[in-house]
């Protein structure tokens, strides 16, 4: 028995021809690409002959759905509510204690 490297299309082997993560994900990023809407972005650095540039940048990425979708608008919701109040708070102790007055007066009729 004679013991050798691994070969592979005449070349040895190294870790660069491992599988990566992004390889074991990509079926899953096929099926799901028309819900992701994955950004991708091309661009030539380098340019070489007419038809093969030397150098590429490649950028890829998912935009933020959750984020968009849900945790901005709660966010603006917040802010305008939080602005509606400060409005309240004029630092007048007189108002203050008419906010007060009111709101028992209310509490008072709503649990008659």
């Amino acid at each position: 028995m004679r013991i050798a490297p691994s070969w592979s299309c005449g070349m040895r082997l190294d870790a660069r021809m491992q599988y990566s993560a992004l390889g074991f994900t990509k079926p899953l990023r096929l099926i799901f690409e028309p819900v992701l809407h994955a950004e991708r972005e091309l661009e030539v650095l380098e340019q070489g002959s007419p038809y093969f540039a030397r150098k590429y940048r490649y950028r890829s990425g998912l935009p933020a759905v959750f984020e968009q979708m849900l945790y901005q608008p709660f966010v603006q919701a917040v802010l305008w509510t939080s602005e509606q109040a400060r409005r309240l708070q004029t630092g007048s102790l007189h108002l203050y204690l008419a906010y007060l007055l009111v709101t028992l007066v209310a509490l008072l009729l709503w649990a008659r």
